[in-house]
């Protein structure tokens, strides 16, 4: 007896046929929409959220923040306040897709034991970013210093406040790179994460971070210091550490020189805590 295939279509029970019949298939209306959809979710920002769901990406963010803050590890865990119309489950369930969908958030997995904890997975880079442009956003809208949920100490977001410390000293000064565009700096009260563009770190030739982020790099991957004898030193190390000082002078506002002497370790040893890539 010939086997007879049952085919359906957008949920239709369509003809019968036979098994060696061609087979042709379609692209469905529905399928053209999700694809909208998902172009449409791709391409909305924060900007475009109502302010409740603003608010609710805004606390977000800080809760993972401070998780990342406290291990620097790009796989954090947040949970959720049932009282709280910002920080509850419906609430975090939305602000997770949103940045799931704005490639933030590699990954999340909601668990329901031991009170509810949700595991994220980072995209560091794109974390930073948004995060700074999203405080940014709330200073810009109020002109004021109305709360907002932050993590601990002031940040400095994409603005430069650390110009503004009085008295600061190059070794009260730590900068963590976070990728190879991104460092955390850290500064007495002051944090913020910055990228080498905004610190004047960029080849204006073809925009990728020039030489000397290169050598802050590679300060921070030899703790603190480099000699002309080292493998990764250039024949023009001098000229680079001194252009590299005055990058950091122009940065920070302080006109002392950032290394010790080099006849004192023969070496160029920064007095900035450098910290690598974890």
């Amino acid at each position: 007896m010939r086997q007879e295939l049952l085919l359906t279509r957008g949920g239709t029970i369509g003809k019968r046929c036979r098994e060696d019949a061609p087979i042709v298939l379609g692209l469905l209306d529905s399928f053209d929409n999700w694809c909208e959809a998902q172009l449409h979710r791709q391409k909305v920002t924060f900007r475009d959220l109502t302010e409740d769901r603003r608010q609710k990406l805004l606390y977000a963010v800080a809760a993972i923040h401070h998780q990342f803050e406290l291990s620097w590890n790009p796989k954090v865990t947040i949970g959720w306040v049932v009282s709280s119309i910002t920080e509850n489950h419906e609430a975090r369930r939305l602000a997770l897709e949103f940045l799931q969908n704005k490639d933030v958030v590699m990954r999340h997995e909601f668990h329901y034991t031991g009170g509810g904890s949700i595991e994220i997975e980072l995209n560091i880079r794109e974390f930073f970013r948004l995060r700074d442009e999203l405080l940014a956003y709330y200073r810009d809208v109020t002109h004021s210093t109305a709360e907002t949920p932050t993590d601990h100490g002031s940040t400095a977001g994409p603005s430069n406040a650390f110009r503004s410390i009085e008295g600061l000293r190059w070794q009260e000064i730590q900068i963590r790179f976070l990728d190879g565009d991104n460092v955390r700096i850290t500064a007495k009260e002051t944090t913020a994460t910055v990228g080498y563009k905004e610190m004047g770190f960029e080849d204006s030739r073809n925009h990728n971070p020039n030489t000397q982020w290169a050598l802050l790099k590679i300060l921070a991957q030899n703790e603190c210091e480099i000699s002309w004898e080292d493998a990764s030193a250039r024949d023009n190390i001098k000229k680079q550490k001194q252009l590299l000082s005055e990058k950091l002078q122009a940065y920070f506002g302080i006109e002392e020189d950032p290394f010790h002497p080099y006849k004192e370790r023969k070496a160029y040893r920064i007095k900035i805590t450098l910290l690598p890539e974890s």
